[in-house]
């Protein structure tokens, strides 16, 4: 009789055997046992010197926002961010003037081609297709100044869905408009949207860029409330950027909708998810293994993108332990590898000398502050 796994990839064997023995590791009724650490460690790890160092499942009942990142702080003596709610002086990114950054989003935002329409006829949700302008030649990543950090913004999941569907309406893609655009519309939103909804408007913004796109860059950034509430401000301006993350959503919901942008040319894709797999009692295979299909779906759908899946961020919730995070993201590395991606390792950015997420980069132990998204984003483009 022939062994098990004859004839099966030994890769793939390998992969289910660290799947087993994640989920013997996890269970905390297991003996201790001896895993080696990986052979290799990952090589895109940013050459800059960063400082040292979601919510429930998602499904048709109204969504949740997180603490927002941006709520404006009471006044205060400066100091890091975290830490009484002031920002420092200076943290390294290298600041310019708030007008000088009205003046890059102004020259960046999409032109408007529909008619003109009236305030008595009911705008269609999809308009008539919007025709791009050319992004900037701009490179790096775009400095904001603490002026603009803490400009008006959306602060919970109504208020940002609100705005995103004003600027659908108007012509224009969310990521390209300034924080407080369409402000009257989305400071009187009260309508929390459903799972279904924020789906729909996903993939409702998604079709535009596909057909607005024309010969220029884009990048997508796939994920959960973490990646839903990413700056676009500070992003570079010499491409477009499309969000398709929901807040809450598992590695499982992400996977069922990665169709809904399939039709877009993309030449990087971003996905972080994983840690509400972590919130709701998943195992580590599962993760591991949505990871993997999550992959292995952008690769058929985006031949020639880059596929970037971020490392599961520590965090410091007493439920999910900073040793299974580590292990967990080892696995997932090996998968994403194992399907021509590529990994991009967070842990040395986001942890402290206690294996959580540093203090001073988080608002509620599991969601970032502004100071976090700077880390996350210089990270993110140095690779």
């Amino acid at each position: 009789m022939g062994l098990p796994w004859e004839g099966e990839n030994m890769a793939d064997v390998c992969l289910m055997a660290a799947q087993i023995l994640a989920d013997c590791m996890s269970d905390p009724g297991q003996k201790p046992m001896i895993h080696r650490e990986p052979v290799e460690a990952v090589a895109m790890r940013p050459t800059i010197a960063p400082p040292r160092p979601a919510s429930v499942a998602a499904s048709s009942a109204p969504m949740t926002a997180p603490p927002a990142p941006f709520a404006r702080p009471a006044p205060c003596e400066a100091g890091p961010v975290g830490k009484g709610g002031c920002v420092a002086a200076s943290s390294g990114v290298g600041f310019v003037s708030a007008q000088a950054m009205a003046e890059t989003a102004a020259t960046a935002d999409i032109t408007q081609t529909a008619p003109a329409r009236t305030a008595a006829r009911p705008q269609p949700l999809i308009p008539m297709l919007p025709r791009f302008s050319r992004p900037t030649s701009v490179h790096p990543a775009v400095a904001i100044s603490e002026t603009h950090l803490w400009m008006p913004r959306p602060q919970n999941g109504t208020q940002l869905y609100s705005q995103r569907r004003a600027a659908l309406r108007s012509g224009q893609l969310f990521t390209r408009i300034s924080p407080g655009a369409f402000r009257e519309q989305w400071e009187a939103a009260t309508s929390q949207p459903t799972h279904q909804q924020w789906q729909d408007l996903l993939a409702q913004e998604a079709r535009a860029v596909t057909a607005g796109q024309g010969g220029n860059r884009l990048t997508v950034v796939v994920g959960d409330s973490l990646s839903l509430w990413l700056p676009s401000e500070a992003l570079p301006r010499d491409r477009f950027w499309l969000n398709q993350s929901i807040s809450g959503e598992t590695t499982a919901q992400i996977l069922q909708r990665l169709p809904a942008f399939a039709s877009t040319r993309p030449d990087t894709i971003y996905v972080m998810a994983g840690v509400n797999d972590l919130k709701n009692g998943a195992s580590n295979a599962e993760v591991v293994n949505n990871l993997r299909l999550i992959t292995q779906r952008l690769r058929q759908q985006h031949p020639e993108a880059r596929i970037v899946v971020h490392s599961i961020l520590p965090t410091r919730l007493a439920n999910i332990s900073s040793a299974r995070v580590r292990l967990l993201n080892q696995l997932i590395g090996y998968a994403v590898r194992h399907q021509d991606g590529e990994f991009l390792d967070l842990q040395p950015q986001f942890t402290d000398t206690q294996g959580n997420l540093s203090q001073d980069l988080t608002t509620d132990g599991l969601h970032l502050n502004p100071q976090g998204y700077r880390v996350w984003q210089m990270t993110m483009l140095a690779i």
